[in-house]
């Protein structure tokens, strides 16, 4: 369906083109190639995606308009968000039991049927040069993330010597990222990993580089700050920590802050993540 959704013409897939407002919506929706900065050279990203509201899917709110491909196939749609949400769920219960939390404290936080962030994002890449750049180094905005690819090109960078390194994909498994809300709930006892991606290594960089991804954040009402009890009580306070963001506030901070149409190097400040707290 992604690779049919990207075969589309471009008047099919401005029925759904992202308005870049701060509504609210204006952060789902079909991004064009070459309308976001991806770092703080001006350099502008070199694939197309397009977010689809989990809350659309599941019937929490209005959906958005969408081409009939989509429309016709929210039935396929729902089984993919309703599978992952649950995955969400399970490894969510896990931390939790981690962490010495009272039971449901971070499930508590990302129910189906309430309005957040989640949504799934089909993403595509046209063939480049190898090494080129297609998303510029981040952090992931939410809780987790559930990473379907099935070439080469995305990268992390390490921990203790700031190396980039390739992340492989393996069939039959997928890649899940850590995001700035559970570095935020654990008050940083969790850490969310840069990354970013470039074209795929050797061979494949001749290939179309397409992902499939679910993003899981915290319900819209959320307030992006350390909770209480077991392990994260033991953590240091850090001054100015809370800074009383919630969670869609943050959403549209960071996913809106580095439009093309508007960008200063100001604004990429802003819109930078965890990642920019631990350059301080």
């Amino acid at each position: 369906m992604s690779g049919k959704f990207f075969g589309l013409s471009d008047k099919e897939r401005a029925l759904c083109a992202r308005e870049m407002k701060n509504d609210g919506n204006g952060y789902f929706g079909w991004k064009k190639m070459g309308t976001m900065v991806i770092d703080r050279e001006d350099t502008v990203n070199q694939y197309e995606t397009y977010n689809i509201r989990k809350d659309d899917v599941v019937g929490n709110t209005p959906p958005l308009p969408a081409p009939r491909l989509i429309n016709d196939n929210m039935p396929l749609l729902e089984t993919y968000v309703r599978t992952a949400h649950g995955i969400m769920m399970l490894l969510l219960t896990q931390l939790n039991a981690h962490l010495q939390l009272p039971e449901g404290t971070l499930t508590n936080l990302h129910r189906l049927m309430a309005e957040s962030g989640d949504h799934v994002r089909f993403k595509r890449s046209p063939p480049q040069e190898p090494g080129a750049l297609h998303s510029g180094s981040h952090t992931d905005f939410g809780s987790l993330t559930i990473l379907f690819n099935w070439l080469g090109g995305l990268q992390l960078q390490m921990p203790d010597n700031k190396e980039w390194v390739y992340v492989r994909p393996i069939p039959g498994c997928v890649i899940v990222n850590l995001g700035d809300a559970l570095v935020k709930f654990t008050a940083g006892l969790f850490r969310s990993n840069i990354h970013r991606v470039l074209s795929p290594p050797g061979e494949q960089c001749k290939l179309e580089w397409y992902s499939l991804v679910y993003f899981s954040r915290p319900e819209d009402t959320v307030v992006l700050k350390r909770l209480k009890g077991g392990l994260i009580d033991l953590q240091p306070y850090v001054e100015g920590e809370d800074e009383g963001t919630n969670s869609k506030e943050w959403i549209l901070r960071r996913g809106l802050a580095n439009k093309k149409d508007n960008w200063t190097p100001d604004q990429w400040d802003k819109g930078r993540g965890t990642e920019g707290e631990r350059d301080k």
